[in-house]
């Protein structure tokens, strides 16, 4: 009698064992976790100048250039909370001789109807708005903004698109009245670069990138 018990011990041990087996063989691998988008935005380096790339970025250099203005790209990123947009240039210095009143940069787009934009400026002042980071190392520009700053705030699953990025020297310095009140608004001069994600990218909020989002 013995070795019967023997045996169906063996047989019901058998059972544990597969039953798992069979389990993990039959489970679901998660889905794969999407790429993060970068690059958006592209633009051909060493084509900046006053007024050369108004038109769309295809005009010619002119003898002045500037690194820190010759736009290469950008990108824009959001996690439904926090969005931050990112200018990327040539060669972005701390000071800028060319420069001397200062230096601007914008990043346009639209959610839907509307139209929405970041700009920063460089120079004598300093920082405006005073959260820009100046990457030098990346040679990146970003700003960062909560989404419920906006008129219409920005939702999960949004998607902005029109992307426009210009840079620009500024040519004028505040009045009295505006510096007794610490508001920096310089004149810029003619636009020193610009480049476009027109017409056919765009981005939709929550979709994983490359931009260190709030840095």
């Amino acid at each position: 009698m013995r070795p019967r018990r023997s045996i169906a011990c063996v047989a019901l041990l058998a059972v544990a064992l597969t039953a798992p087996s069979a389990m993990a063989a039959t489970k679901k691998k998660p889905a794969p976790k999407p790429k993060p988008v970068c690059h958006l935005v592209s633009d051909k380096p060493n084509d900046s100048g006053p007024d050369t790339n108004a038109a769309g970025g295809s005009a010619a250099a002119s003898s002045v250039y500037d690194s820190s203005l010759d736009i290469v790209g950008g990108d824009v990123a959001s996690d439904g909370k926090t969005i931050t947009a990112v200018i990327r240039v040539a060669k972005l210095t701390t000071s800028d001789s060319m420069a001397p009143l200062g230096r601007q940069w914008q990043f346009t787009l639209r959610d839907g109807n509307t139209s929405l934009g970041f700009n920063i400026y460089d120079g004598p002042y300093g920082h405006v708005p005073d959260n820009a980071v100046f990457d030098t190392k990346n040679n990146e520009i970003r700003l960062s903004m909560k989404t419920s700053a906006f008129t219409a705030p920005l939702k999960l699953g949004t998607v902005l698109s029109d992307f426009n990025l210009t840079s620009q020297v500024a040519i004028e310095n505040p009045t009295a009245t505006q510096q007794s009140l610490g508001v920096v608004m310089l004149v810029p001069g003619g636009t020193e670069d610009y480049a476009s994600g027109l017409p056919t990218v765009n981005y939709k909020i929550g979709t994983p990138s490359c931009v260190p989002l709030g840095k």
